[in-house]
């Protein structure tokens, strides 16, 4: 089955458009607005750009080695799974929260399990 498309009047009346939605409405119509033909290197620039500002702002990173008692890494592993998150992070956020100077308490270790959350299903998206 065809979608039905509003004419112009109907969308204007329908969406109560006021007089620069209006123009602009027309204007996408006419053909005006669209991709140009450079917009897929524009995207692509773009982009590469992004990747190269979230590098920046995340810092970066060096793998390093710890020994744990392992009482302790199965304690932030049900800690990180109840929480569905991965204990990785849990420690790596903790860690540089209490390096900035942050008092590590219960509450602060809470909210980096709901920041991470959010990211976590952010990214499943």
């Amino acid at each position: 089955m065809a979608k039905k498309t509003l004419s112009f009047e109907a969308h204007a009346a329908k969406y109560q458009l006021d007089e620069e939605e209006q123009n602009l409405l027309r204007e996408i119509e006419d053909g005006e607005w669209g991709a140009g033909p450079d917009s897929s290197q524009r995207i692509e620039d773009f982009k590469a750009d992004m990747r190269e500002t979230l590098k920046s702002l995340r810092g970066t990173r060096k793998a390093i080695s710890l020994r744990l008692p392992e009482d302790d890494i199965d304690g932030l592993k049900k800690i990180a799974e109840r929480h569905g998150v991965r204990y990785q992070t849990l420690v790596c956020d903790v860690l540089h929260k209490y390096v900035a100077g942050e008092s590590v308490t219960p509450a602060v270790v809470a909210g980096v399990l709901t920041d991470q959350k959010a990211r976590y299903n952010t990214k499943k998206k």
